[in-house]
């Protein structure tokens, strides 16, 4: 291969994937255990600070709970005095601490021996980019560095300037952030061999649920309107099950 191709990145709350166009189809790229899907989860070892992502932080959790952390992008590009903030660091699932940080922005706070150390979302959320960039390196053989991520419509400046942080750090260029209705249409209509036409997008995540109206014309898309809740995801509904039957 000549040059390494553009990948795409879904930096999901629960799961993340990444993808590759080639030979004319989306082609989802298996991480370096052979995923297809990459658990958004990020383990700091308490005493090296060695980072695992994904399965491997998963089975990592026991050794030291609070830093496992999970649910990254709920908080990234947030202030630590952000209602949503407030709301989520009290959850009886995270068992790691959210705390103020640099500028009142929104951090983890993690063990490190006999110390705490802060971890930004940002940085938490590079270690997902970052494995995603080497797993797709490895099976596209070539070193990959731009990529195309995708975000939920309703994310703020702050969130989304976020983002490209992560993705920078991660040794990666961001080329554009694309909302996730916007994405989901163009490979509907791309699908569907370039329909055209008004669509309702309903984009139900693990953190956050999406809707969107999309004017798909002449391959341009155009987001008319945008309703989310940012509390309503397959996790929450996990969560209202487990308080119910428990």
């Amino acid at each position: 291969m000549a040059g390494a191709p553009v990948i795409g990145i879904d930096l999901g709350t629960s799961y993340s994937a990444a993808a590759v166009y080639r030979d004319g189809r989306a082609e989802i790229i298996p991480n370096k255990n052979g995923e297809r899907l990459t658990p958004s989860y990020i383990f700091y070892d308490p005493s090296s600070l060695e980072v695992a992502v994904g399965t491997a932080a998963d089975h990592l959790a026991m050794k030291c709970i609070n830093n496992f952390i999970f649910d990254a992008k709920r908080i990234i590009g947030r202030k630590f005095d952000d209602a949503y903030v407030q709301k989520l660091k009290n959850r009886s699932e995270y068992k790691f601490k959210i705390v103020r940080g640099e500028d009142d922005k929104a951090e983890y706070e993690i063990k490190h021996g006999d110390l705490t150390v802060h971890i930004s979302p940002e940085q938490a959320c590079s270690e997902i980019l970052k494995y995603l960039r080497e797993s797709a390196s490895d099976f596209l053989e070539a070193e990959v560095t731009e990529a195309l991520i995708s975000v939920p419509a309703h994310f703020s400046n702050a969130q989304r300037a976020a983002t490209k942080t992560a993705a920078e750090l991660a040794g990666l260029k961001v080329l554009k952030l694309i909302s996730e209705p916007v994405a989901g249409a163009i490979y509907y209509t791309k699908e569907k061999r370039d329909i055209e036409g008004t669509f309702l997008v309903f984009d139900m995540g693990g953190g956050t649920l999406d809707v969107s109206i999309i004017v798909v014309s002449k391959k341009k898309f155009e987001v008319l309107s945008v309703e989310g809740d940012t509390f309503l995801g397959g996790r929450d509904y996990d969560n209202v099950l487990v308080d119910y039957f428990i």
